[in-house]
């Protein structure tokens, strides 16, 4: 519910964007882009939609105005966001996994995994192009989150007793500590 009241809320990012659509001539009725106005009850698919929305604006802006550089801007800002927020979604399932790890869910937590990775990579390369340290640092802390649950996934456990690290945990960890390094250097 607080999805839905959220999309509703427009503020000056979103009106610039409404602009753009506008003089492009874009509305609803269109149905080549209706599934740029339709909000579902599925996170993922909303999440995916708004990326490709911001990719696809920012192609169209290539092509249309003078005022390019301040709304590529705002919407590769905006872009990198919702990589972001798709990327501790899947992170968020990932850990959720693990809670209930057995092995018929081990191909299902690693592509939570490699899902979670390319958006917060994707996010961080939407970040470098419009030099967005804070957001840069933010997203490499996610990382580093995301490399402690890939060694989670990895802690060797027999008969419900933890043994010791195994090597694939163990780079893991050191993974993510160079992630929370990075992030932290950034922020310095």
């Amino acid at each position: 519910e607080k999805f839905r009241e959220q999309y509703h809320v427009m503020n000056e990012t979103d009106y610039e964007i409404q602009n753009v659509i506008d003089e492009v001539g874009i509305d609803e009725n269109y149905s080549e882009f209706s599934w740029v106005f339709e909000l579902t009850p599925v996170i993922e698919r909303n999440l995916f939609a708004s990326a490709h929305a911001y990719e696809y604006a920012l192609n169209i802006i290539r092509n249309v105005d003078n005022q390019e550089n301040q709304r590529w801007f705002l919407l590769t800002k905006r872009l990198g966001n919702a990589r972001n927020e798709m990327g501790v979604y899947w992170m968020n399932q990932c850990a959720q996994a693990i809670k209930n790890f057995d092995q018929d869910t081990t191909k299902e937590i690693k592509d939570y995994f490699r899902k979670s990775f390319e958006c917060f990579d994707g996010g961080i390369q939407a970040f470098e192009k419009i030099h967005d340290v804070s957001n840069i640092a933010l997203l490499n802390s996610n990382l580093g989150r995301l490399m402690r649950y890939y060694a989670q996934f990895y802690a060797p456990i027999r008969n419900g007793i933890r043994e010791e690290f195994s090597q694939q945990e163990r780079q893991s960890y050191h993974k993510a500590f160079d992630y929370y390094r990075r992030g932290l250097k950034l922020v310095e």
